[in-house]
């Protein structure tokens, strides 16, 4: 490539590159900016042409900037550097980049500086690092001991309640196998088994379910505890959170007391601790998540017109689990107010037809890969929450959607039977076998078979439920293994 042809494709990336790029003299005085570095600064190249960039260097990180350019100016190399610029209107943005000497024909002594304006990634960083601040808060001081492990069933989370009831602390647990601290001898390799079972078929046989079994103290006596594990897919990574009660007092408690009395009091209270802290958790949690979502999308304006740019994919993936894990939050809340008896129901007359027509026509561009039919629909006049009712059929469309192969229909269907408005959701999918009919519509009940394959909590068909049967209706569903299944709700028509 000739000079000619290299000037011009360096002084075009220097031009129209992103980042913000700046050439000093040995006295560290401007030079030369490129645009990025004005637009992001805010000034134009007169008001900056011949000043000290320590002008524009926050004063904290003058000492970092001057030892780093000082060791390039000597011949050490590029240096890697972190630091904060101040803007014109006064604040400050974090660039991070690379000082480097300039390479010229002239034995002249600049360095060059090519910076990344990572301001929305470390608001990122921070706000997770909030997130997951208080969620350790909450698993910490959690009724129930509380321990989290990871895909290597090493120990993430350790509250309290858990060093309380086997005796090791926090730093004696963190990082540990958790098969190498409370579970008995006996039970190791079945736990172990049970683990490599689940990450190769995604089967659990202990999970979502609450269990009786003996655990093990520091000390080294054995103990009975309570157990129930859920799983949860993060970031394509799946994380298992164990709650934990140590069932001793009960147990002794059922020598004396007649046991299905003792089993029913303990189950209330457990099950009273768990809405509690979930409820806790989930308003706790709604804020920071907004916030993220928040400086996800402002990152995502930034880089929005880049091409191949993978900050870009990385923030679309970012706001997709976003989403899920706020849907997710929204359902706990549900079930908050469902088990304290405070879920409002706000029944206004409506047309259903109108209705459902609003609902999906908003659905269809989120579940793209089905098309959804309304095969039959009449014109019914209810006295319904149209809230509620539109979130027990997204629920079910989306039932529709997870567990169909891409390109089945989904089909809606109303109709009058008596004084009732019948509403029917029929998907093609996998079905369901007759003895799950009725349990599929239980708290935290999924299907064994394919519970693994599917993230949520298996709390959507119970919320459902409880939303129909508050306006005096019914839910039930209708399936054969491998051909589908159709899920049916009635409500009343209004005077």
């Amino acid at each position: 490539m000739s000079d000619i042809k290299t000037e011009l494709y360096f002084r075009d990336l220097f031009e129209h590159t992103s980042d913000l790029v700046h050439i000093l003299n040995l006295q560290g005085q401007i030079i030369m900016v490129n645009p990025s570095w004005l637009f992001h600064l805010g000034y134009t190249f007169e008001e900056v042409n011949g000043r000290s960039i320590y002008d524009f260097i926050k004063t904290d990180y003058h000492p970092l900037f001057k030892n780093n350019r000082n060791e390039v100016i000597k011949g050490y190399g590029t240096k890697e550097i972190e630091f904060e610029l101040i803007t014109k209107s006064g604040s400050t943005i974090v660039v991070k980049g690379q000082v480097s000497m300039l390479d010229n024909k002239v034995d002249l002594p600049y360095t060059r500086a090519v910076l990344k304006d990572i301001t929305a990634q470390k608001l990122i960083e921070s706000e997770s690092e909030l997130i997951k601040l208080r969620l350790s808060k909450f698993f910490r001081h959690a009724p129930d001991a509380v321990i989290v492990i990871n895909e290597k069933q090493v120990i993430t989370e350790w509250n309290l309640k858990a060093e309380l009831i086997f005796g090791y602390n926090y730093d004696d647990a963190f990082g540990k196998p958790l098969s190498d601290l409370i579970i008995p001898h006996r039970y190791r390799e079945a736990h172990l088994q049970g683990m490599e079972r689940f990450m190769t078929t995604g089967h659990g046989p202990v999970l979502n379910k609450t269990i009786e079994i003996s655990a093990m103290h520091k000390s080294g006596h054995e103990f009975p505890v309570s157990l129930s594990i859920s799983n949860i897919k993060i970031f394509d990574e799946w994380m298992f959170v164990a709650f934990i009660t140590d069932i001793t007092e009960r147990k002794n408690l059922e020598s004396i007391a007649a046991q299905k009395e003792t089993e029913l009091l303990q189950s209330q209270l457990l099950d009273q601790r768990k809405t509690n802290f979930l409820s806790v958790a989930s308003h706790e949690l709604r804020t920071p998540l907004t916030a993220i979502k928040g400086y996800g999308q402002l990152a995502y304006s930034l880089v929005e017109n880049e091409p191949d740019s993978k900050m870009k994919t990385f923030l679309i993936k970012m706001n997709e689990q976003t989403d899920k894990l706020n849907h997710f939050i929204s359902e706990l809340m549900d079930l908050s107010k469902i088990e304290n008896g405070k879920l409002s129901i706000n029944k206004q007359k409506v047309e259903f037809d109108k209705l459902l027509t609003g609902i999906i026509d908003v659905m269809r561009p989120i579940i793209k890969q089905h098309p959804i039919i309304i095969s039959g629909s009449v014109a019914a006049r209810l006295e319904i929450d149209s809230t509620r009712i539109e979130q027990v059929i997204n629920n079910l469309i989306s039932n529709a959607e997870k567990y169909s192969e891409s390109g089945a229909e989904i089909e809606i269907l109303s109709y009058i039977k008596q004084d009732f408005l019948i509403v029917q959701v029929k998907d093609k999918g996998i079905g369901l076998a007759a003895e799950n009919f009725e349990k599929i519509f239980d708290r935290f009940f999924r299907v064994q078979e394919i519970t693994n394959h599917v993230n949520g909590f298996g709390i959507g068909l119970f919320i459902s439920s409880e939303i129909i049967k508050q306006h005096n209706g019914h839910i039930w569903v209708e399936s054969e293994v491998g051909k589908g299944s159709t899920f049916s709700f009635s409500l009343p028509l209004a005077d």
